[in-house]
């Protein structure tokens, strides 16, 4: 699906459709940020666990996520 939404950006540059590349690159950045994060809170990184004081300042015991 990835490579799918390049070759649409691709395709709507190639038509000077510059709407049309931000939202394909824009679709295209989401889905891999939303990669990205799923890998980070995945429970099977094991991840070691925040220490109580942590979790306290930064309000998560999602280890490396803020928030």
């Amino acid at each position: 699906m990835f490579c799918g939404l390049l070759k649409e950006a691709a395709q709507a540059a190639m038509k000077g459709d510059s709407d049309g590349v931000n939202a394909a690159l824009n679709k295209a950045g989401m889905r891999r940020q939303n990669v990205a994060r799923d890998w980070f809170t995945n429970p099977k990184n094991g991840w070691a666990p925040n220490k109580p004081a942590t979790v306290r300042k930064k309000g998560s015991a999602q280890p490396l996520i803020d928030g």
